[in-house]
């Protein structure tokens, strides 16, 4: 049985999917899935961007992680998000 929202996000993966295609970048997109804390580290530390938009927000915890590693952030400005992020991301 499927979690209330998974439909949700399975359609945003495809959304996404797609206009990745259509800009001509879906080879650069990664779809990881589930990965190790280690894993997410790595791909924290090397990836170009981290983006993470959202409607709601509480305090922003993966976006911190990824300021920590060093990934350069863009993100939505809700919740706490503007305090965490600072002037060290781009909040749109």
């Amino acid at each position: 049985m499927r979690e209330a929202g998974e439909d949700l996000g399975l359609l945003l993966v495809v959304a996404v999917d797609r206009l990745a295609c259509e800009l001509g970048i879906a080879d650069r997109v990664e779809w990881p899935g589930a990965v190790s804390e280690a894993e997410k580290i790595r791909l924290l530390q090397t990836c170009a961007v981290y983006v993470q938009p959202s409607v709601y927000e509480g305090f922003g915890l993966a976006i911190l992680e990824a300021l920590s590693c060093g990934a350069p952030v863009v993100s939505s400005p809700v919740g706490a998000v503007p305090e965490v992020v600072g002037d060290a991301g781009v909040l749109i």
